[in-house]
């Protein structure tokens, strides 16, 4: 009996912490699109393509993919789970592309408030850890 009341008041003093810092721990990422993006869902092999630069279009409309910084957990958790490549794959990718000229990679920002909001204000898709609470953005299901 002590040992369980112990557990559960360290399990609400957790669920303080992160409430009161604003921050919790998700183990999603979500992909995340402007708003005005005619797309609710997006196909696995096409994000694919998009984050290797091999298209720049998706149904028909421009995006540009966003990316966070080369030392980010969410960016590694991203490429991992959703692209199904490791982060140190896609640097030698892009070494490559970036060398022989044919393609370019995606543009970077450095927090997740700094995502939501280029994503907000451009014709574009990134990922967040969890679920998007914006109204310049919505989450795409992938399929």
């Amino acid at each position: 009996m002590f040992n369980s009341l112990l557990s559960k008041i360290g399990t609400a003093i957790i669920i303080a912490h992160c409430l009161l810092s604003g921050t919790a721990y998700c183990d999603e990422v979500s992909v995340i699109a402007n708003k005005n993006i005619k797309l609710d869902s997006i196909q696995l092999t096409d994000l694919q393509r998009l984050y290797l630069g091999r298209v720049t279009e998706i149904d028909n409309q421009k995006v540009q993919p966003i990316d966070f910084a080369r030392d980010s957990e969410t960016r590694r958790s991203y490429y991992t789970k959703i692209l199904k490549r490791t982060p140190e794959q896609m640097e030698r990718y892009w070494a490559r592309a970036v060398f022989t000229g044919t393609a370019t990679p995606p543009k970077t920002v450095a927090s997740e408030e700094e995502m939501k909001k280029t994503v907000g204000a451009e014709s574009a898709i990134g990922y967040i850890p969890c679920n998007p609470a914006d109204g310049n953005i919505k989450k795409l299901a992938i399929e």
